[in-house]
């Protein structure tokens, strides 16, 4: 069979049909396993994901996205506001005031105080995601660039959409925005809606400025990270009423817009009692599967068949034992890898915990598996 590129690989292997071998995927890194690495020998040359990717021979992951940025614009202007020996108090680029560490090590912040405590913040916060802004597309000569790349075909072709839930956490935060869920389901609803109008709208002037004809997109991205180790961080009931309908709003734009039907979400934690809902939702690859955190891609599997797709899934745990314990993770996998519908990474970004010898030969034994080397 005649080498294929990443994007024919990845594309092939989530319709399942015959590829030459399987992406070789990865999710990045902590920031602290560069310098835990250089002590343990890797050169000091390797200090971010590009590099270290190059390093660890691990396929280029190419990517074309659709233009039409949906972040917000302009960001609050990040400030600090108060510090102390160890920490500073900060207003962050999402308006969320916050603790975080001034020794930069990796950590989830202190949050204090959010920017969206009720409508009259919302309806402020809508100012700074105004659909017109021409700052959210390329400019001619940007539009004439992705025109060509989208034309060689050689990388993803990928439509970022965020998500709802996580989007409006970041607003809120995770206690305030679960108990608004109860006290304004109004403005949940209003919220979530509004997302959907919002992404679609920037993408349609996206595909509009770009002037393609028969544009086609091969996947697209959302991210929720609604769940934790005991399961969601709102029932499936409320997903049901508030998520369910704005998913299938936007996955229905993107199959007959754009011919687009492999979308992946990224959600931590057990989504056992979601995936189910995100499936129905139009979302049908999972990712990045925590095992640990509780998710199960074989019972997944089991329960919704092989439309439901799979990427990530490898026990970064077991990474942190010895070779044999690696041994044992390859070996789990590999069942998935022969039923199809599957490109197997770390479940996470890799930690710090895992030496350098034990990534090597994981590296290693999971390309072997993938038929990257013999």
């Amino acid at each position: 069979m005649p080498e294929m590129t990443f994007r024919e690989r990845f594309v092939r292997t989530f319709h399942y049909q015959p590829v030459d071998r399987l992406p070789d995927m990865e999710f990045g890194y902590w920031d602290e396993n560069y310098a835990i690495w250089h002590r343990q020998g890797m050169p000091t040359s390797v200090c971010n994901e590009t590099s270290a990717y190059n390093y660890f021979s691990v396929d280029p992951d190419d990517r074309w996205w659709l233009p039409g940025a949906i972040d917000m614009i302009p960001a609050f202007e990040t400030e600090v506001l108060e510090e102390t020996p160890t920490h500073k108090i900060i207003r962050n680029s999402s308006g969320t005031i916050c603790e975080i560490p001034k020794d930069g090590h990796s950590t989830i912040p202190r949050f204090i105080e959010f920017a969206v405590k009720n409508r009259a913040d919302f309806e402020k916060m809508k100012e700074r995601y105004d659909p017109a802004d021409p700052r959210r597309y390329p400019n001619p000569e940007g539009l004439a660039r992705l025109r060509e790349q989208y034309a060689r075909g050689n990388a993803i072709r990928g439509c970022w959409c965020n998500g709802f839930y996580g989007w409006a956490r970041d607003w809120i935060g995770v206690e305030n925005l679960s108990v608004l869920f109860y006290d304004d389901p109004d403005l949940i609803a209003d919220m979530f809606n509004w997302i959907a109008d919002f992404v679609i709208e920037v993408h349609e002037r996206g595909v509009q400025r770009l002037g393609i004809p028969d544009l086609k997109i091969d996947t697209t991205s959302f991210w929720e990270d609604m769940a934790f180790r005991g399961g969601p961080l709102i029932s499936p009931a409320m997903f049901r009423k508030f998520q369910l309908p704005c998913y299938k709003r936007v996955t229905t734009w993107l199959r007959d817009r754009v011919g687009c039907d492999l979308n992946y979400v990224d959600c931590d934690g057990d989504i056992t009692a979601l995936a189910g809902l995100f499936f129905e939702g139009g979302v049908n690859i999972m990712f990045p599967l925590e095992i640990g955190g509780g998710t199960d891609p074989y019972l997944l599997r089991k329960t919704y068949g092989k439309d439901m797709l799979f990427l990530g899934g490898v026990n970064k745990r077991e990474l942190m034992k010895d070779h044999a314990a690696i041994d044992a993770e390859i070996e789990r996998i590999r069942p998935l890898i022969e039923d199809g519908g599957y490109i197997p990474h770390v479940d996470h970004r890799c930690p710090p915990d895992v030496s350098l010898d034990n990534y090597k030969y994981y590296r290693q034994q999971k390309q072997k598996l993938l038929g990257k080397i013999k």
